[in-house]
């Protein structure tokens, strides 16, 4: 996993090692999958509602519906499937595995680097997160919440916008 996604994961307990656990967000868990049809990895959440958040569901359905409009635009974290299961009451998602770190960690990472690798590596950050921004624009869609933390980089330092909980779709005019 560690070579497939520069993430090193936290492994659960033995006795609870189903999945490798990634994080906890405020409407589920992340973990690890890998899908069996292509062998690749994959992010899965897992939604519930809870006592905190008692539409946790809703809010991640409609999250997946901003996400599949966004289909296709670059810097955008792809969703590639959804699943309801009724009997579990619980919502999964499934999606690209962006592992690298989340965009606040990106100052730890150039720590080490020279002045003009830093702004670099800054300036093609900066060109990924407008190519994405300018693509929900397109669509008449909006964030609401970019931030460093709802960004995350892959492998190659591929920079994608996460977490659309606060996302809307805005008609024209």
């Amino acid at each position: 996993i560690l070579k497939a996604t520069a993430a090193e994961v936290q492994f659960m307990k033995p006795k609870e090692r189903s999945s490798p656990y990634l994080g906890k967000g405020q409407h589920g868990v992340v973990r690890i999958a890998q899908d069996i049809k292509t062998n690749k990895y994959v992010a899965v959440k897992e939604i519930r509602n809870t006592l905190e958040v008692p539409n946790a569901i809703e809010i991640s359905a409609k999250e997946g519906e901003i996400l599949q409009q966004l289909k296709g635009i670059p810097n955008i974290i792809p969703l590639y499937d959804e699943y309801y299961v009724k009997s579990e009451k619980v919502l999964y998602q499934f999606m690209y595995l962006a592992g690298f770190g989340e965009g606040s960690l990106l100052a730890q990472k150039l720590r080490n680097q020279s002045k003009s690798v830093n702004n670099a590596i800054l300036v093609e950050a900066a060109k990924e997160l407008r190519q994405g921004v300018i693509g929900m624009q397109k669509r008449h869609i909006y964030h609401f919440d970019l931030k460093p933390s709802n960004f995350m980089f892959d492998m190659k330092g591929t920079l994608y916008i996460v977490d659309f909980g606060s996302a809307k779709k805005l008609e024209q005019g």
